[in-house]
């Protein structure tokens, strides 16, 4: 649970590549995660996710103050086998989320510090999810490019990010690579 994680009511940014090669259900839609379960309020701190109710293709951020979850959630879906780039940002009483370099989803949220949960850990492709570990895998999915910042990203950087990065195997590489 390492404290340059735990954002508090700072402002934060959460940029990532995803690539879906099967359709979320249940647990499996979760990215990049500070988050225990939706059914145990006040356990979680923030989430980015392919899916807004595990059964659809509408990303999503999560925040959770005291026991109450807000969420920004795209009104525009992703597309199975492409490469997509997703950027969560939490901005003093707003969250935005940014779908292929375009603003698909804002909630506004008090100006309130996330929660901050002892033994919180940073997750990848997965929830924390004490009671039952194995479950919450993220499957049928592919990352690059994780990328967490402690300041909001800007719309100019976003476009940046999403124009100029992406997976590794879609750039050209330097032929003197080894």
């Amino acid at each position: 649970d390492p404290a340059e994680y735990d954002f508090g009511d700072s402002e934060f940014s959460v940029s990532l590549w995803f690539y879906r090669t099967e359709e979320t259900y249940g647990w499996n839609s979760n990215l990049v995660s500070k988050w225990n379960t939706d059914v145990s309020s006040g356990t979680n701190e923030w989430n980015v996710l392919t899916s807004s109710t595990s059964t659809n293709r509408f990303p999503a951020f999560d925040i959770e103050i005291g026991n109450t979850k807000y969420s920004a959630v795209s009104q525009i879906e992703w597309s199975m086998f492409k490469w997509h780039h997703l950027v969560a940002i939490r901005k003093s009483e707003q969250l935005e989320l940014y779908l292929d370099g375009i603003l698909v989803g804002n909630a506004s949220v008090p100006n309130s510090p996330v929660n901050n949960i002892a033994g919180r850990n940073l997750q990848f492709g997965k929830r924390d999810n004490n009671e039952n570990l194995a479950s919450g895998f993220l499957q049928g999915s592919k990352m690059d490019d994780v990328m967490i910042f402690d300041r909001v990203l800007s719309p100019e950087e976003i476009t940046i990010l999403h124009r100029d990065g992406g997976p590794i195997e879609d750039r050209e590489l330097p032929s003197d690579l080894i």
